[in-house]
């Protein structure tokens, strides 16, 4: 049995914290917080938004994602755009708001075309910007390859994503502050069987990256060894 852990943000996921600083050394930050994944066998998605990779970028993720798969997470993860603030957006549909079925379905197809060579890309998984999507998204995406489109209750709950007609998509969904949450705390809410979510560009601030997400992987090795035995 294998626990599927998200992550976020390739390049980024954070537009003034990137530019501020993250920028100069972004690829080194990721590549600590995959390495404890690798190192042990976690399974994992790494949500990447491909209109806005930098140079070199596809040569990273073909170096350092191994064990675990790039998923797409929207196209430009509404960067493109200028918000009063960034939740202005959210109910709407964050990336997708204001855009068409056509729209969001040429961008769905470019990102796809630009991470396909990947061996690690895996298209049944989409993780949406801001966990937030429309109904026009929805039905963009009804006959590509996704089957999962990862969400979080927050955003789920607040915007009525659950009325939504998901034309049979299933949705993982990950609990604020609970599962998807700082690693440290994370950690502690293990047993919490939804789906966990970390962001990279967070938890790379004022903590060390690495170990906090060794701590976690070394968690969830623990958890599934303990299950396997149980089930000899």
């Amino acid at each position: 049995m294998s626990r599927l852990i998200r992550i976020d943000d390739f390049p980024h996921g954070d537009k003034t914290l990137f530019y501020a600083s993250h920028n100069k050394d972004y690829k080194a930050r990721v590549e600590y917080a995959l390495m404890p994944f690798e190192e042990h066998g976690i399974d994992y998605i790494l949500g990447v938004s491909p209109g806005i990779l930098n140079d070199g970028d596809i040569d990273f993720l073909l170096d350092n994602v191994k064990t675990g798969r790039v998923v797409l997470h929207g196209y430009t993860h509404g960067w493109e755009r200028e918000w009063g603030r960034i939740t202005d957006c959210w109910r709407e549909g964050g990336e997708f708001e204001g855009q068409s079925i056509e729209e969001i379905k040429d961008n769905y197809w470019k990102g796809y075309d630009e991470l396909k060579g990947l061996p690690s890309f895996d298209p049944e998984h989409y993780i949406p910007p801001f966990n937030c999507y429309s109904q026009n998204f929805l039905d963009a995406i009804k006959d590509t390859p996704v089957v999962y489109i990862h969400t979080c209750d927050k955003e789920y709950d607040s915007y009525g994503l659950k009325e939504l007609n998901t034309h049979g998509k299933k949705v993982v969904i990950s609990k604020y502050r609970s599962t998807y949450d700082y690693a440290h705390a994370v950690t502690n809410r293990i047993n919490d069987k939804s789906q966990i979510c970390l962001h990279w560009i967070y938890d790379s601030i004022g903590r060390n990256l690495y170990e906090d997400y060794k701590t976690l992987a070394l968690e969830i090795k623990k958890m599934k060894e303990e299950l396997n035995e149980k089930l000899k």
